[in-house]
């Protein structure tokens, strides 16, 4: 029993170890009083070390960066390297005295040279070299253009993606991915001062005969769709469980209504809406790259509804001391989709929004339709309480219970 803990002990007080140092490392680049080095291949400042008779090295820089210490013309010797923490002590070869560094980098042209550092028992030098690094550039494009383009997991757009200062020799995973032409990927290098191009063409791949999204449903409607006689309905159609999962659908919000036997009768007992994700499709393909409005409602293009957004937000373009200008606000005409963004969840079936563009005013007690993810989502709902600040949306079915998150991002078209 005891020689079984033993090793998450260690492990625990390596660990501590480790995150100790790392502390002490972090707080020693959080000071001031910054002194310039003989050399401009970077900067050094000095601080105060309590309780030691040792000098510290401090250096602080890309990842991968050797350290050395210039013995003479001809000799250098090895401290050591910058770790993947951005962050390396070096308290051992080094002593008191006056001494130049020069840092390395495998993808650096050129290297760093910091000279004349003063080292002193009971003092701590930090060192910062100024390295340039070599880049590559990332490339891809894919047919059709609506293909989703993920780098290394992550969603970055569609159609064709340039993605620049990338690191030199990292291998990278491109994929191209559509929940019904399905996957194609390719691992590539990035190479200095060059670009890498990836091509993909899905137009010849089959499409799947039925949709890939499926609805894992939670726990307690699982239960529910499980006692003996209960009756599943998706939109409204039988559906069945596999695996308490709901497969066969398409990509979007659906309703969910689950129904048991109650002596002849088969009674509904739950109702909500859920959303359907392809297998294909990871996560990150859902969320929205940035927030912007789908038509030009406000009759102004995407720049200047961006600098307008700005402006209302006080931010770093506007002069100090200057009010922000009046933005013209109006209401969207019927069919006129546009993002919002849930700021508050109330209850499960209202939550309180803002609308994305600030050119764009909502109409009170106004009928409204849902989309998610670019689905709609098949519940009734009406805007009420708007106002600049925001405005609360509610479904018009009082049993119906939606899955809405903070900072989710919806659309609305407002009916006639």
């Amino acid at each position: 029993m005891f020689a079984s803990t033993r090793p998450k002990i260690f492990l625990r007080v390596q660990f501590a170890v480790v995150a100790f140092f790392a502390l002490i490392a972090a707080a020693l680049f959080a000071g001031e009083g910054a002194a310039s080095p003989e050399d401009k291949g970077g900067s050094a400042s000095v601080a105060e070390k309590s309780s030691s008779t040792d000098a510290v090295l401090a250096v602080k820089g890309e990842p991968g960066t050797l350290i050395f210490r210039v013995v003479d013309e001809d000799k250098r010797v090895l401290l050591g390297e910058i770790d993947s923490t951005g962050i390396a002590l070096v308290d051992s070869g080094v002593s008191s005295g006056v001494h130049d560094f020069v840092f390395v980098h495998a993808n650096a042209d050129g290297e760093c040279v910091i000279g004349g550092v003063e080292l002193a028992a009971g003092k701590v030098v930090r060192l910062i070299p100024e390295l340039k690094m070599r880049v590559g550039e990332l490339e891809v494009s894919c047919q059709p253009p609506d293909v989703e383009i993920f780098i290394d997991g992550e969603r970055r757009g569609r159609g064709v993606v340039l993605i620049g200062n990338m690191p030199v020799g990292k291998e990278v995973l491109v994929e191209a991915r559509s929940p019904t032409l399905g996957v194609q990927s390719k691992t590539v290098k990035i190479a200095a001062n060059s670009t890498e191009r990836v091509a993909f063409d899905m137009r010849q791949n089959k499409p799947a005969a039925a949709p890939d999204a499926r609805i894992l449903l939670p726990d307690t409607q699982l239960a529910l769709a499980s006692q003996n006689g209960a009756v599943v309905t998706v939109d409204g159609k039988p559906a069945a469980l596999k695996d308490g999962a709901i497969e066969g659908l398409a990509v979007g919000m659906h309703v969910v209504e689950i129904s048991l036997p109650l002596g002849e009768k088969i009674v509904p007992v739950w109702k909500g809406a859920f959303a359907a994700h392809s297998a294909v499709m990871p996560e990150a393909a859902k969320a929205s790259p940035a927030i912007r409005i789908l038509d030009d409602v406000a009759g102004n293009s995407g720049a200047e509804a961006e600098n307008a957004a700005a402006a209302s937000d006080g931010g770093d373009d506007a002069a100090a001391g200057e009010e922000a200008p009046e933005i013209e606000r109006k209401v969207p005409e019927a069919g006129t989709r546009i993002k919002i963004v849930v700021d508050i969840v109330l209850d499960t079936s209202r939550f309180k929004f803002s609308v994305a563009d600030p050119g764009v005013a909502l109409p009170g007690d106004g009928l409204c339709k849902i989309y998610v993810e670019g689905a709609e989502l098949p519940v009734p709902a009406k805007v009420t309480s708007a106002t600049s600040a925001g405005a609360v949306l509610s479904f018009l079915l009082p049993d119906t219970q939606v899955s809405v998150k903070e900072s989710q991002t919806f659309e609305i078209e407002f009916t006639p």
